[in-house]
């Protein structure tokens, strides 16, 4: 075939053909342009065609630019909501996942359907549900014939196999308070999942069961992170406790779907501990942790258990219900010891009975019969029994040391190697611990707590007091002004590592005994950092980086006098001038022990002002009240006050220069040498 070139002259010949084209978006007031060569008008020349490039032709041409524009503006928004639409949102590669926000939007509004996502308040959809939509069993017909046909054959003594699942469920229940505790789990769990994978092992999938709606709340910021369900916090009976029918509701639908289930909450974990619970798979139906701290000999603790998907566990589940059901029950009537008479009482009197989840569970298992040997048995325990209707139990008790409960006391004896105390442990159980806050904190103080939130790689601006000594008055003077400033400076509390009280104690305490920290991390809302945080930082920075030698870090912190401050007005406004605020730390000193000191007159904002320290300091810390007189439960704080409200607007940065703090009380920078 012959070749074809075309010269130049053959180009130029072309685009003057081109040129003589009518041009049909060129619209004057005499019509369109004809035919022909081209004629410039006589008011202004623009030429329709040059030799730059199309941009150029393009700006001559406003009308078309603005119509292309348009029209690539209006393809960028097809493909971005198309791209929302159909988004992909699976939990993992291994599970299936729904479509994005755009189809959940269709599916509610204009079909009908639930919102499938992933921090769900279980409207429309149950939790079975929800699991086969995100953690789907992908079983054959033939497998859940079988499943179905051992399951129902359990008075035959056979052992029913293993279920054919492809993950583990770690169910938890939270509030509000101790959602934190969740997320913590679940940032556990992505990073041992890597190593799990790795080794060929199941992957561990946490299901956060929310008990209020604030914790759905919470959920919701973090959902492409967690899994969480709300729908058993529509429906929580009067007077029944909210985290105790969640847990229970829930452990009895994951049972009911087919899964087996690991049921953990109020504790926290160092170690991957299925290693060691799945050798007790196979001849167990129930493994489940003893209750070492209470007083009823055989009682179970239910903050760890391991249940096997067969009948006879879900008809457990609907027995403890029922049994708390039964239980709850109001004294209206009051027996006289002295006349043995009932009396009515008001009705601000009445007294509910609530039957603990943990307390029924034991009642309806049998536990202290069935676990109780006689006098002259070896074990007093046993850890391995049967049930009445063929459930095969095992108990954790002091045998396994992976698993330990959280003692109070450890702490008193070695607060000086708190990293030191559960070391050799793979769970550490927290029932007695009262809130969610406290409980994180104690993770927190002992080194166990993860990277969650960037929370030591990126760690939040704080405050903390040179030193925290004085009279038990002063010292609620004290703690109410730092929690002010930190509500209104978004800086969190860097707590002492003790507390001495000068008056009538005369005692040294370490701050967990002497701070209601519970209710400042709980219903307050301030973020409070453990004595050991620059250490815990450094040592997780050095994990992270793979380092094994410690390296000595530089941090700058800022003193600030408050003996020469008016009020805590005027302290919050040099906290939020541009000397203070790029401060990652800032120092309180100035809180003399004198009489006649100006702060003791200053009050602090809304809640703080019901605050006070713990009561009863000479006690020894108990199960459920490690702060005397200042428990988490039912009590909700005053709202805070809006800073306006609170402080008059501060003047600019230029105001407030570094030469009138030098004046009113000097303020120095130090380094702070991280000890490791």
């Amino acid at each position: 075939m012959t070749q074809v070139i075309i010269r130049p002259a053959d180009r130029n010949r072309l685009r003057q053909r081109a040129m003589s084209v009518p041009n049909v978006f060129d619209v004057d007031a005499n019509g369109p342009a004809k035919a022909g060569p081209s004629v410039p008008a006589p008011s202004a020349f623009k030429p329709r065609y040059t030799r730059r490039g199309g941009v150029a032709r393009l700006c001559n041409r406003p009308s078309r630019l603005r119509t292309l524009m348009a029209r690539a503006l209006f393809g960028i928004c097809v493909v971005y909501f198309l791209r929302i639409f159909f988004a992909f949102s699976g939990t993992n590669g291994d599970s299936s996942g729904g479509f994005g926000f755009g189809w959940g939007f269709l599916r509610r509004h204009l079909i009908g359907l639930p919102e499938r996502s992933r921090a769900s308040s279980g409207e429309g959809w149950t939790l079975e549900e929800y699991l086969d939509y995100y953690l789907p069993l992908n079983l054959t017909q033939e497998e859940k014939a079988a499943h179905i046909l051992f399951s129902t054959s359990l008075e035959t003594g056979v052992p029913p196999p293993p279920l054919p699942q492809p993950y583990h469920i770690w169910l938890t229940a939270v509030n509000r308070y101790s959602f934190v505790e969740a997320r913590s789990l679940t940032h556990f769990w992505r990073l041992e999942n890597e190593a799990r994978a790795a080794a060929g092992d199941k992957i561990v999938h946490v299901v956060t069961l929310c008990s209020d709606p604030d914790c759905l709340r919470k959920c919701k910021k973090v959902e492409h992170e967690m899994l969480c369900y709300g729908g058993f916090a529509l429906d929580v009976p009067e007077h029944w406790d909210a985290l105790d029918w969640t847990k229970a509701c829930g452990a009895r639908d994951v049972l009911e779907s087919g899964r087996n289930v690991l049921l953990g909450s109020e504790l926290v974990l160092r170690k991957d501990p299925f290693p060691r619970l799945e050798r007790y798979f196979p001849i167990s139906d129930v493994i489940i942790a003893e209750n070492v701290t209470g007083t009823d000999s055989g009682h179970l603790s239910t903050s760890l258990i391991w249940m096997r998907s067969v009948p006879e566990t879900i008809e457990l589940w609907y027995d403890v219900l029922e049994r708390i059901a039964n239980a709850t029950l109001s004294h209206n009537l009051i027996e006289t010891p002295e006349a043995g008479e009932l009396t009515t009482p008001d009705a601000a009197a009445e007294v509910w009975t609530v039957l603990t989840l943990q307390e029924a569970f034991n009642e309806v298992l049998h536990s202290t019969e069935l676990r109780v040997t006689d006098e002259f048995s070896e074990v007093r325990l046993r850890r391995n029994f049967n049930t009445g209707n063929g459930l095969r139990v095992h108990a954790l008790g002091e045998e396994h040391p992976e698993i330990a409960a959280f003692n109070y006391l450890l702490d008193l004896e070695d607060i000086n190697s708190l990293d030191d105390v559960y070391a050799d442990a793979s769970i550490i159980l927290m029932p007695c611990v009262d809130g969610g806050g406290l409980r994180s904190f104690f993770a927190k103080y002992h080194g166990m707590w993860p990277d969650v939130g960037a929370y030591y790689s990126k760690p939040a601006r704080s405050l903390r007091f040179k030193s925290m000594t004085g009279s038990r008055g002063a010292l609620a003077i004290q703690l109410r002004i730092m929690l002010t400033l930190c509500k209104y400076t978004g800086r969190a509390f860097q707590l002492p590592e003790t507390v001495t009280f000068t008056d009538s104690v005369d005692a040294t305490l370490p701050v967990w005994r002497a701070l209601p920290l519970s209710l400042i991390d709980g219903p307050m809302g301030i973020r409070i950092h453990e004595p050991g945080f620059d250490s815990h930082a450094t040592k997780h920075r050095l994990k992270t980086e793979g380092v094994d030698d410690a390296v000595v870090e530089d941090r700058t912190e800022v003193e600030l006098d408050i003996r020469y401050m008016i009020g805590v007005d005027e302290i919050i406004k040099r906290l939020k001038s541009s000397v203070y605020s790029n401060s990652p730390r800032v120092v309180l000193v100035g809180f003399e022990p004198n009489a006649a000191a100006p702060w003791r007159a200053w009050r602090g904002a809304g809640p703080v002002n019901r605050i006070n320290l713990c009561r009863d300091l000479k006690l020894e810390p108990r199960c459920g009240e490690v702060c005397s007189g200042n428990s988490v439960h039912g009590r909700m704080p005053k709202k805070w006050p809006s800073l306006d409200k609170y402080l008059t607007p501060p003047k600019d940065d230029s105001a407030v220069s570094a030469g009138d703090f030098v004046e009113g009380g000097q303020a120095q920078s130090v380094l702070m040498i991280m000890r490791t």
